[in-house]
């Protein structure tokens, strides 16, 4: 009994010594304002090489010696950070998630029927014009290898026009039609418009200050009209129409490539913008310009 006391008192000795020498280690070194810290592993250990302490071109390094049963972890902080659109691509290479907003873009283009439903509209198509904004709010995940993908809220403005002395109205039935403007009018112009919030996917891939970037777009279009104006003798005439059955949802497809987040950009528009019998079917591609993407 009395060996078991006095092998029980060395070992709590022990174990205080070792708790007081581990809570009180020595500083090896205190390093200000160091230029670079590298860390590196290998077989050997562990070693951190400070570069360019306290303004000196002298290099410092400490190494660690790791035994067999020793576990090295490292830890990868997830952080969030407000992009600015209009600034240029930041030096941090690490997978992370930010909150994006830019992508402002106008663009023209040309529109192209697709069925016999309405030759008087299929046989006089204008150009179309658009411009938006591809993120008001979005989320981006990015990786070390310059990949990302990014969801976003944006909003675009539309347009459709019509040439030829037409003009886009509703039937009797209601569908949409184009008839000529009235007798000894002029400064035509007819237009159907379209305002949509949309929801881009994009996946990007960047190299150096060059992004290319493609994806889907989502579109809910709950606002439409038609506008026609035109003049007669001194006075000016104009009409606008709504309810004219578009599709409240469509989906749309956009490409293109930055610099310094100026860049280019193709949309192709392959669904129909009319509910089923109510209007035209025809298809539209457009180009133009996109500024903080």
């Amino acid at each position: 009994m009395k060996h078991l006391f006095v092998a029980a008192t060395a070992l709590c000795c022990l174990m205080s010594a070792t708790t007081a020498s581990a809570a009180n280690a020595d500083t090896v070194r205190v390093i200000d304002n160091p230029a670079k810290v590298i860390i590196t592993e290998d077989s050997l250990g562990s070693h951190v090489n400070i570069v360019g302490a306290s303004g000196k071109s002298s290099a410092y390094t400490y190494s660690v010696k790791h035994g067999d049963d020793d576990v090295v972890k490292t830890k990868q902080d997830t952080d969030w950070n407000l992009n600015n659109p209009f600034a240029k691509g930041g030096t941090d290479r690490r997978s992370h998630w930010s909150l994006v907003c830019g992508g402002l873009y106008f663009g023209w283009g040309w529109y192209n029927g697709t069925s016999d439903n309405a030759p008087e509209i299929k046989d006089n198509l204008g150009h179309t014009k658009q411009f938006g904004i591809l993120d008001i709010f979005g989320v981006r995940y990015s990786t070390l290898h310059g990949q990302a993908i990014s969801l976003g809220v944006g909003f675009e403005a539309s347009s459709y026009r019509i040439h030829n002395g037409m003009q886009f109205t509703k039937g009797d039935d209601g569908k949409m039609t184009a008839i000529g403007f009235p007798e000894n009018s002029h400064k035509h112009s007819s237009e159907m418009s379209f305002v949509s919030i949309q929801f881009p996917l994009m996946i990007e891939q960047r190299a150096g200050n060059v992004k290319f970037f493609a994806g889907p777009l989502l579109k809910l279009s709950p606002w439409a009209k038609i506008e026609n104006k035109y003049t007669i003798g001194d006075r000016d005439y104009n009409e606008n129409i709504r309810k004219i059955h578009q599709r409240i949802f469509t989906c749309d497809l956009m490409g293109g490539v930055s610099w310094s987040g100026c860049g280019l950009y193709v949309r192709y528009q392959p669904q129909n913008l009319f509910k089923s019998g109510w209007g035209p079917e025809f298809k539209s591609i457009s180009m133009g310009i996109i500024i903080g993407m």
